[in-house]
């Protein structure tokens, strides 16, 4: 460094405006630890040292972090694929509720109750012969034999009184017939919930078994159940209804059909209908367990 004369540094010998130049000297220590190449090396040393740590750490508290997160977002993708299983799977039961079981159940209530009233009327013969006639007119009708006054007296007599007794208890069966063929026919299993299909195995034995007890030399045989029941159902899946029934009974293309069914009830008094009604209590039980076995299946 250097200082003018001016700065104030004056002397004796000093004689004008002279420039001086003086070192200035540092601490002797801090001089040696500058000029100590060993003291360098020492301090560069450290420095990296901790610029690699803070880094190393870094990196490990990102791999942390990005550990942390992923195992956060598989443990939401697992729950969120929990829930949507478990809404597909109350889709495919509701499904099958809706298009098979509900229908067959309300079918089997139906005609289990049409045929308690019919059996307990079966006890009382005078009772017996004045509902007989009902059904034979139905027969009649279809095998021409009895026409009178054509397709109105018909019509009007399917929705009154004794007439509508008669022709709604084939209808009764019919809407069964329908109800189980679909279930035959169509195996309606499911796929995310395998041990629903055991409970819908169980429900087609009962099928089985009603079918058999209907059919016979003098019932209505199995091929014709299922025929009936062919032909109620509709092209949307729906079943025909009472009134597309009736009118079925009066077009000559289809009303044949219907023959052997009627001719079935004219001789309901010496039918045993207490095998049918057992088959179709076992079958309404079996429906009283969907509630729970849906609650364990699907809520679970």
């Amino acid at each position: 460094f250097f200082f003018q004369a001016e700065d104030g540094i004056r002397d004796h010998c000093v004689t004008g405006v002279q420039t001086c130049a003086l070192p200035i000297f540092l601490n002797s220590s801090v001089l040696a630890e500058t000029n100590n190449p060993k003291t360098l090396d020492s301090t560069d040393a450290t420095d990296v040292i901790v610029v690699f740590v803070s880094g190393a750490l870094g990196i490990v508290g990102g791999i942390v972090a990005a550990i942390f997160t992923s195992t956060q977002k598989i443990k939401e993708l697992k729950e969120e694929f929990k829930l949507r299983e478990k809404e597909q799977k109350r889709e495919e039961i509701a499904k099958l509720r809706r298009d098979y079981l509900n229908p067959l159940r309300l079918s089997a209530e139906e005609l289990k109750e049409r045929l308690q009233i019919l059996k307990d009327k079966q006890a009382d013969n005078s009772e017996a012969a004045r509902i007989r006639p009902w059904f034979v007119k139905i027969k009649d009708y279809i095998t021409r034999d009895y026409r009178q006054d054509e397709r109105f007296e018909f019509s009007n007599w399917c929705n009154g009184g004794e007439g509508y007794f008669a022709v709604s208890t084939l209808y009764l069966a019919l809407a069964y017939f329908a109800t189980a063929t679909r279930i035959r026919e169509e195996m309606p299993f499911t796929i995310l919930v395998p041990k629903y299909n055991e409970y819908i195995k169980t429900i087609t034995n009962h099928i089985e078994k009603i079918r058999t007890a209907f059919g016979g030399t003098y019932g209505i045989w199995e091929e014709i159940q299922d025929s009936i029941g062919k032909i109620a159902l509709q092209p949307d899946g729906g079943i025909m209804d009472y009134k597309q029934f009736y009118t079925a009974l009066m077009d000559d293309n289809i009303c044949s059909a219907f023959l052997r069914m009627a001719d079935y009830y004219v001789d309901f008094k010496d039918k045993d209908f207490k095998f049918i009604i057992s088959f179709l209590e076992a079958l309404i039980a079996e429906f009283s367990q969907d509630g729970d076995l849906y609650k364990e299946l699907v809520e679970a």
